[in-house]
């Protein structure tokens, strides 16, 4: 009888690309990346923020939930940095999982994504790019689930991290710049 090899160890993966075209641009979008705080607020949501200092925040997340076993609330520290040229960078700096101590000595996060304007045919558009990455040292009692479910919801987890960026993005913050661009022709 062939004894499988007990899955140890899972690297996550996730990347989300935008590019959201935007209408009614009255004062250089370059400009209004710059406001790290105000973007910041926007991105996070309904999230709490601490600001750490003028170019980090501490993000508490909703709680996740993986495989209908674990639930935690992830906290990540975020530095944001803009550019000259209008782009942003965004890096995670560090991170705390809340609920299950297991995790945060057994776990890696990095966040990595920037925001930029471009211009193409003459409409403006707002772009970037979004990486999440993690590696998890598994707890013994999901060594018996395949690699495959594990993989699938690691997966997955992290890509709908990325969909409520890119949700916060496509919504929030072209409202957000609107707001703020008729604030500037005052």
């Amino acid at each position: 009888m062939i004894q499988k090899e007990k899955v140890r160890n899972l690297e996550l993966t996730a990347y989300e690309n935008f590019n959201l075209e935007c209408e009614n641009v009255t004062v250089p979008l370059k400009s209004y990346l710059q406001e790290t705080q105000r973007l910041v607020k926007v991105l996070a949501g309904k999230n709490l923020i601490e600001k750490i200092s003028e170019f980090e925040f501490r993000f508490h997340m909703k709680t996740l939930n993986f495989v209908n076993i674990y639930s935690f609330q992830p906290i990540v520290t975020i530095k944001v940095l803009p550019d000259k040229k209008g782009t942003v960078s965004f890096e995670s700096q560090d991170f705390e999982m809340i609920g299950i101590n297991y995790i945060n000595h057994n776990f890696s996060l990095k966040f990595q994504g920037k925001l930029f304007s471009q211009e193409k045919n003459n409409k403006i558009f707002l772009q970037g790019q979004a990486y999440l990455t993690s590696s998890l040292d598994l707890p013994s009692n999901l060594w018996i689930i395949p690699k495959s479910i594990l993989q699938k919801a690691g997966d997955t987890l992290l890509k709908n991290i990325l969909e409520r960026i890119r949700h916060s993005l496509s919504n929030e913050l072209l409202h957000d710049y609107e707001h703020w661009a008729s604030l500037q022709k005052k």
